[in-house]
């Protein structure tokens, strides 16, 4: 009778790959933006409120306001970096898509807006840097969509020379000029409002006219009533007299 064999069944290459995928998926999920393909460098929207899905900014900010938020610089060499944080106006490219000017174009689009805390910042070995930055929409600035670019770009390495490209990473800043509550306050009261307060005035001018009117009518009918009387009393008195002189005749 043949020796039958008990053991660990033999796993197959399948299960092998099967087990390399799923590990290279929870790396790439817990690895920061753009550290792929071999990236040295990368900048995102800072975490907090807010839709933080897209590559980008959208905010809404009231004509006469500012609002904040901040960009994340990371740095995924062994070398400490520093990188230059600068905001451009957004321009037509070759291709017909837009794409932000170059650093040394002047700015006169929606990037004046935009004010950077950190025009330079240095980011630590394999660790990630927060710069703020504040956006101050003036007083009637046109309502409506505007769009800018915030880039990042490093400067070259002192020592190792890991960062030695003058790439820069761009992220849209979108903002949607609306008007402030007081002023769309302002509006529906200019709007609304201001026409029933006329009509009510004028309603309470209709009614104190009238009253005058009707109250003036019944003084001039009551004086006319007095001389009316006086008159007839007169006119009595005088009948009387006649009346007495021809009897005593």
């Amino acid at each position: 009778m043949a020796e039958r064999l008990v053991g660990r069944p033999v796993r197959g290459p399948s299960h092998r790959r099967v087990f390399v995928l799923v590990t290279a998926l929870l790396l790439t999920l817990t690895t920061p933006a753009r550290a792929q393909d071999g990236a040295t460098y990368g900048a995102r929207p800072a975490p907090g409120d807010g839709d933080r899905s897209s590559a980008g900014f959208t905010l809404s900010v009231g004509t006469g306001s500012a609002v904040s938020d901040a960009v994340e610089i990371l740095n995924f060499t062994n070398d400490p970096a520093t990188f230059d944080v600068y905001v451009a106006d957004v321009v037509p490219s070759t291709g017909g898509s837009l794409a932000p000017a170059a650093r040394d174009a002047e700015i006169t689009g929606p990037a004046v807006w935009i004010t950077v805390d950190q025009a330079t910042v240095e980011v630590p070995a394999r660790s990630s840097t927060v710069v703020p930055f504040t956006i101050n929409v003036p007083e009637g600035a046109p309502l409506g969509d505007h769009t800018a670019a915030l880039l990042v770009e490093p400067q070259r390495s002192s020592d190792t020379g890991t960062i030695t490209s003058k790439t820069r990473v761009g992220l849209w800043v979108r903002v949607k000029v609306t008007e402030l509550e007081s002023q769309v306050l302002g509006d529906a009261v200019t709007r609304w409002v201001l026409p029933w307060i006329l009509v009510i005035l004028m309603g309470f001018a209709f009614v104190a006219w009238l009253m005058y009117v009707t109250r003036h009518r019944r003084h001039r009918w009551a004086l006319n009533r007095r001389e009316e009387r006086a008159l007839l009393r007169d006119f009595r008195s005088r009948r009387r007299d006649d009346e007495t002189t021809s009897d005593h005749r």
